[in-house]
Formats: C-alpha cells, sequence, structure tokens
C-alpha cells in the first residue's frame, strides 16, 4: 500500500497579527490561495494573535529590541545581538519548511519602522532559505524606494535570492528598479486582497437607502518616518482636517459612517465623532474584508485614506475618493480609472474632497471602468497562480 505524499509546508511571512484589518485580509488571501494545496505556517510578529485567531500554526523570529538604556555601544550590542537571534531562528525556521513566501502586503514601504526591523527579518528569511535550499517567493507585494542605504542593500540582497517575484503595482516594480532589485521582466499583477472578487463581492447600488451615506475611513496618521513635525501635531492636524471634511458631509446631508483600516484607527473615528456629537455621525467597528465590503455596499461613496480600504470599497462596487500619504493611494485610484479622485493627505480641502465625493456619486462610467478593473485584477490573479504554484515546487537541488 503506498504511503500518502505529506502536504508541503509553505511559511508565509509578512506584517500580520497586529491589528491591521488590510494586512489581515491579505493573509486570508494567501491562506485561502495555499490552503487547498499547502500546510501553512505564518511567520509574523503577531503569531501568537495569528494562531488564536486563526488556529493554524504561527512563530515569531523574535521581538524587535530597542534599547534606551547604557551607552551607544552598548545599545548597539543589545540590538546586534538581538538581530543575530533573528537570523538563527530563521535558520531553524526555515529548514522546517518546503517554501517562503512573502503574501503582499508592503513590507518594504517607507511609513514603518527602520532597516534593522521586519526588513532585515525578510532578509534573514530569505538567506535562510538559500542556505537551506528552499524557494524563496515575493508574492505582488507593495514597495517605496528607500532613504537608508542598509535598507536598500537588505532588500536588494533579499530579492536577489527570491525564485520568484511580482508586485501589486507598476510603482513597486519601478522602486524595486530604482533600488537596482528586479528586473524589467518580473510581472505586475495585483493587490492579492482582489483575489475576493471572484468569490462575487457585492455590486453597490450607490443610493445610500432613505438617507445617501458616505463611508470616510480614517486612519491614526502620524507623517512618514522622516517627518520632522512631533507625531501629535501631525496627527492632530490630519484630526482636525478629517473632522471639517465629516462636518461638510453632513451640512451636505449625507450620513456619515467612520470606519477603521487598523484598531487603532477606531480610537481617531470615535475622537472625530465625539468632536461633532452628531447622531448622523457613527463609527462602525467592522474589520473583516467580508464586514467591510458589505458595509460599504449600501454607501453612496467611500472617501478614505488607508489602501485597503479603498480596496473593499472597490470590491463593494462603490465611487470611492482617496486621500493619500503615499503613491500606492494614487496608484490604486489610477488603475482603477479614476486617477483625478486623489488628495494627499497633508494638503486637502475640505470643499475639494467634498464635491469629489457628489462628482464620483453620479459618474456611472467611472463606477464601470472600476468594476471591469477588479474583474480584470481578479483575472490576473487567477492567471498567476500557475507561476507561484509551480516556483513554491521548485527544487533548489
Amino acid at each position: 500500500m503506498t504511503r500518502p505524499q505529506p502536504r508541503p509546508r509553505v511559511g508565509v511571512a509578512g506584517l500580520f497579527g497586529t491589528g491591521n484589518f488590510g494586512n489581515e485580509a491579505t493573509l486570508t488571501a494567501a491562506l485561502e490561495r495555499l490552503g487547498d494545496e499547502h500546510d501553512v505556517v505564518v511567520i509574523a510578529e503577531g503569531a501568537a494573535r495569528v494562531h488564536s485567531d486563526r488556529g493554524v500554526p504561527a512563530v515569531a523570529l523574535s521581538t524587535v529590541v530597542t534599547p534606551r538604556a547604557g551607552s551607544k555601544w552598548v545599545r548597539l550590542a543589545v540590538l546586534a545581538r538581538n538581530r543575530i537571534g533573528v537570523l538563527l531562528r530563521a535558520m531553524k525556521v526555515v529548514g522546517g519548511l518546503d517554501a517562503v513566501v512573502v503574501a503582499g502586503t508592503g513590507p518594504w514601504e517607507r511609513y514603518g519602522a527602520g532597516p534593522f526591523a521586519l526588513t532585515y527579518e525578510l532578509w534573514a528569511l530569505a538567506l535562510a532559505a538559500k542556505v537551506r535550499r528552499r524557494p524563496f517567493l515575493l508574492w505582488n507585494i507593495g514597495v517605496e524606494v528607500q532613504d537608508r542605504m542598509m535598507a536598500r542593500w537588505f532588500i536588494r540582497r533579499s530579492a536577489s535570492w527570491a525564485d520568484y517575484r511580482s508586485f501589486r503595482d507598476v510603482e513597486s516594480l519601478r522602486a524595486m528598479r530604482q533600488m537596482r532589485a528586479a528586473l524589467d521582466s518580473d510581472p505586475v499583477v495585483a493587490d492579492l486582497v482582489f483575489g475576493f472578487a471572484a468569490d462575487g463581492a457585492p455590486s453597490g447600488s450607490g443610493d445610500g437607502g432613505q438617507e445617501a451615506t458616505v463611508i470616510v475611513g480614517v486612519m491614526t496618521y502620524y507623517g512618514l518616518a522622516d517627518d520632522p513635525r512631533t507625531n501629535e501635531d501631525v496627527q492632530g492636524s490630519y484630526r482636525r482636517g478629517t473632522t471639517e471634511l465629516v462636518r461638510e458631509l453632513r451640512r451636505r446631508d449625507y450620513g456619515v459612517v467612520l470606519v477603521g483600516g487598523d484598531e487603532d484607527d477606531l480610537r481617531t473615528a470615535a475622537d472625530v465623532r465625539d468632536t461633532l456629537a452628531d447622531e448622523a455621525v457613527r463609527v462602525d467597528t467592522v474589520g473583516t474584508v467580508a464586514g467591510l465590503t458589505e458595509l460599504m455596499t449600501s454607501a453612496s461613496a467611500v472617501v478614505a485614506l488607508r489602501y485597503h480600504s479603498l480596496i473593499m470599497g472597490a470590491l463593494a462596487g462603490v465611487p470611492l475618493v482617496g486621500i493619500a500619504y503615499g503613491q500606492k493611494q494614487q496608484s490604486l485610484m489610477t488603475m482603477l480609472g479614476n486617477p483625478e479622485r486623489v488628495r494627499h493627505v497633508e494638503s486637502f480641502q475640505v470643499n475639494d474632497v467634498a464635491d469629489l465625493v457628489e462628482a464620483a456619486i453620479v459618474d456611472a462610467a467611472g463606477r464601470e471602468r472600476a468594476a471591469a478593473a477588479v474583474a480584470d485584477a481578479a483575472a490576473r490573479l487567477e492567471e498567476e497562480w500557475i507561476h507561484v504554484r509551480t516556483a513554491l515546487r521548485r527544487s533548489r537541488g
């Protein structure tokens, strides 16, 4: 009697288990795609939460140590010891896997930690995969050009060891090319969350029911890592602007539902609601793809800062207006056929954004372009899967 072959074990790495709704949606998409043929182990900082919430095996390479006491050399020694431990842990974890995949999200964006956090951990996994002769994949990731030389070096080395690279948008590929970490021939496909469109995501009516409703996706925004202002100044400015935008939408007789893209965003949403003290302004705490798309289906429009909040609005089929802190929001809205509906988070004008909302609501052609783009993205992801499967099974000899 032939013994059944064990299923391949694939490590899925990324910033998961930290309460970011978009990253969790990405993980859900990756698990659904990989889980039919593989046993998945999630490699993430929030491994304990991933295991608790999803019941899948999950491991953390380490907790980033930011030593504050002692001399400069003492602090450097503590950090170096911690990061060496990460590399050793990566070697052990990858040794028990058949492949490693960095799945979606924006692991190499500028909005986040420095080069010795996730960037270093992905390098450690890539090196471990090379040493252990395991396939290493970068699967529809988001990237921005890094200012720090060490971060660029880690990214170049990680990418050079990858058996497969694909990107969620043209700007990500361009950033990788600028850092000499990708080839022009590397495919640009789509964000993994667009794969949910193949499941028959609802199409929004846009009539908003008895009262037209606009969903405003907020963020606890602290600026980019190199912003010279304090976190409190940046967050305060953004919160005041968002409050005034909601006030203007109410003046134009729209009900407003505030949503977040991260658990921490809900605090900002509550602050805006409480400042206005208006019964027609409420906060919804839903944080899943199914829940957010269902909520957005009944809205007249969605205005959002978070990238994946916009994607969920696109899946729901409602008109979108993007508020951008990086290139990815502009790239997304361009892909959806409505590049003119984006304003920057640091400079948007309340009346201008409200005007964009009203124009988007009546733009039937714009909605059709977006729907076609969503369907096309889902189809590209489906077509790509055969290449991902092939790369996962590739042996390094």
